[in-house]
């Protein structure tokens, strides 16, 4: 059985999707199942409409045509190179009106927006996002086949949607055999961590907090520019990947705490990045939302204790000895944090518990579980 693989268009700005993409496809080819043979598609964005537009506008011009027209006939004109087709996420589920829908899997990540229009989350969403996500979660129901990538996720997809459970799998992410408890750039935990400071300038007695977060508003940012008011002086920020949103830096210099925040930005290996997780004391996650939520898992795997949010798949993420809170409740957030910061051997221990429930989660069984999906149209 071949079984082609559909990433996003190459161009599209979806960082996690990517990494499902790339790892997910990796892991299949290292399972090498027999009688099983995996390919997969690209697709470039309409690079003529980038270079005649001006700026933003000619890129999300390219980005569009490339993914609504050119996609779809780049998906026609490959289906001979597939048995079975799998559609790595549901923003481009208007490729299923491109493949035959009764051998077709799609991965549907998490229906944020969805849930924002209902608003059964209070984030802002735009008039597009509330206008088109709906006819995309729409598109899902037509699939052979639904991966979803948590129990949480699953649940909003029944209620949502008119999936029947019998079509729908819940398949984890894994965690990239990079992030791992052991010093990558030093001989030492504390090598390692003195290197890392130093490269931001953070004192090494400091109280490190680090969060990972995109640009999303479901990601609470607001959160942990209080949470360091609260904490007060000896506590730091280390932020990895978007720059604050312009409200969110105006409350930095509103409540003083910009000279504890540290922007890494966009770290470029996973090795470099599992550095960063073991420089910090603790891993704060407050997201309001997540389909799933990568960097707790990273952070857990590289042995860095983690606390996150009690709402919808992060408890799932957390496991069973894991801790956390409301993510609304700034006074609980700081009440745990703090608690946490002042207590050692506590502390050691969520990092020893995060790093064995950590091990749960591996590509190789993302791919084997994915595998077994395919079979059930394959049979």
């Amino acid at each position: 059985m071949k079984v082609l693989l559909i990433p996003n268009l190459v161009e599209y700005h979806a960082v996690s999707m990517k990494r499902y993409a790339d790892e997910l496809t990796q892991a299949l080819h290292q399972i090498s199942p027999p009688g099983w043979e995996f390919d997969s598609l690209t697709c470039h964005h309409v690079a003529l409409a980038a270079w005649l537009l001006p700026g933003d506008l000619g890129a999300k011009t390219a980005e569009r045509l490339g993914r609504l027209v050119k996609y779809p006939l780049v998906v026609k004109n490959n289906r001979h190179r597939g048995d079975i087709f799998h559609i790595l996420d549901h923003s481009h589920a208007h490729l299923l009106k491109s493949l035959p829908t009764e051998r077709t899997v799609i991965s549907c990540h998490d229906i944020i927006p969805m849930l924002a229009s209902l608003g059964k989350l209070d984030i802002p969403i735009s008039d597009n996002q509330r206008r088109t996500f709906p006819k995309i979660i729409a598109n899902l129901e037509a699939a052979q086949e639904v991966i979803t990538i948590s129990e949480s996720s699953k649940q909003n997809l029944l209620e949502h949607t008119k999936i029947p459970a019998e079509r729908l799998h819940v398949v984890y992410f894994g965690i990239n055999p990079s992030f791992t408890p052991a010093p990558t750039e030093a001989s030492t935990l504390a090598e390692e961590r003195t290197l890392i400071r130093k490269r931001y300038n953070i004192p090494e007695n400091a109280r490190l907090l680090m969060h990972v977060g995109t640009t999303g508003r479901y990601k609470n940012t607001s959160a942990l520019v209080k949470l360091l008011k609260a904490l007060g002086g000896d506590v730091w920020l280390l932020r990895v990947g978007a720059p604050f949103h312009e409200d969110e830096a105006a409350l930095v210099e509103q409540l003083g705490v910009g000279e504890r925040i540290v922007h890494a930005g966009k770290i470029p290996s996973d090795t470099l990045l599992g550095a960063h997780y073991r420089a910090a004391d603790l891993l704060v996650f407050p997201s309001l939302w997540e389909g799933l939520g990568l960097p707790p898992l990273e952070a857990m795997a590289c042995g860095t204790p983690t606390i996150t949010s009690n709402t919808a798949s992060l408890p799932e993420v957390a496991g069973p000895n894991g801790i956390t809170f409301s993510p609304q409740d700034d006074e609980e957030i700081a009440r745990v944090t703090d608690s946490l910061l002042r207590d050692p051997a506590r502390l050691a221990k969520l990092g020893s518990d995060g790093l064995a429930w950590s091990k749960n989660f591996t590509w190789q069984r993302s791919a084997q579980q994915t595998l077994s999906v395919y079979e059930k149209i394959g049979k």
